[in-house]
């Protein structure tokens, strides 16, 4: 199982998501236990990316704009 720091990077999420594909394919896992791993993952994603998104828009805001 991974930790939830590995899990605060896209390639975290991505390394989760194919432990959980491996599991699924030996049966260590149902398909119920991975379509909410995916789902999981999918939301995680979706703050990572406003994160980035926060972190761009801030620095945008603090930049001086130049005059034309």
């Amino acid at each position: 199982m991974k930790q939830s720091d590995d899990l605060k990077t896209r390639e975290g999420l991505l390394g989760h998501l194919a432990d959980t594909m491996l599991k699924l394919e030996t049966r260590k896992i149902t398909i119920d236990d991975a379509k909410a791993q995916a789902s999981l993952v999918k939301q995680s994603n979706n703050l990572l990316r406003l994160d980035f998104d926060m972190l761009k828009y801030a620095e945008k805001m603090a930049s001086p704009t130049l005059p034309k």
